[in-house]
């Protein structure tokens, strides 16, 4: 039921660079304009007026692939472009690399698996959708893992077993902000 509920993941195959390509890469990441010109390519877009906010989230949603990537969590009044900015930003980064849900279960991230968050951005589309699975994400933004005990049956013995399931994420949010699971009544 795990491999189900998680489903089938490949790696994406590394795209095959020319040489010529390479040497163009490595130049644009030692550019020392290089957050302006990511900022110029937003606005070539039609994206304006969050050049700290596209320019924040870009460099979190670029650290998935760091041991250590950061979280970003949009917070803003109803209404003022949320969903909007989130939508621009992984509109920069290709959809293999993207788990976008518009809400999780309190349980669903303990049985996602590795493959499916490892080096990807995790997208909530909002504060409501985030609220039951609170405490997961937090874990996960900490502790870049989730273990649970659970029980499943044993096909061979037909007997309940206790097991153990390890999600590990070097992946990073980019959601609304999480309710405090402290201050809850």
């Amino acid at each position: 039921q795990e491999s189900r509920l998680a489903g089938p993941r490949e790696e994406a195959a590394a795209p095959c660079l020319s040489p010529e390509e390479e040497a163009e890469a490595l130049a644009l990441l030692q550019a020392p304009d290089l957050l302006e010109r990511v900022a110029a390519a937003y606005e070539a877009a039609g994206i304006t007026g969050e050049k700290t906010n596209l320019l924040a989230a870009y460099l979190a949603a670029t650290s998935r692939k760091l041991e250590k990537p950061l979280a970003v969590i949009i917070q803003s009044t109803s209404a003022a472009g949320k969903s909007t900015l989130m939508d621009a930003v992984l509109s920069f980064f290709p959809g293999e690399e993207q788990v976008k849900y518009s809400a999780m279960t309190g349980q669903s991230l303990y049985y996602l698996g590795e493959a499916n968050l490892k080096h990807r951005i995790l997208a909530i589309v909002e504060e409501e959708g985030a609220e039951k699975a609170s405490y997961a994400l937090k874990l996960l933004q900490s502790e870049g893992e989730l273990t649970i005990a659970s029980t499943g049956k044993d096909p061979t013995a037909a007997v309940w077993k206790p097991r153990n399931t390890t999600s590990k994420a070097r992946s990073r949010s980019c959601s609304p902000p999480l309710p405090s699971t402290s201050t809850r009544n």
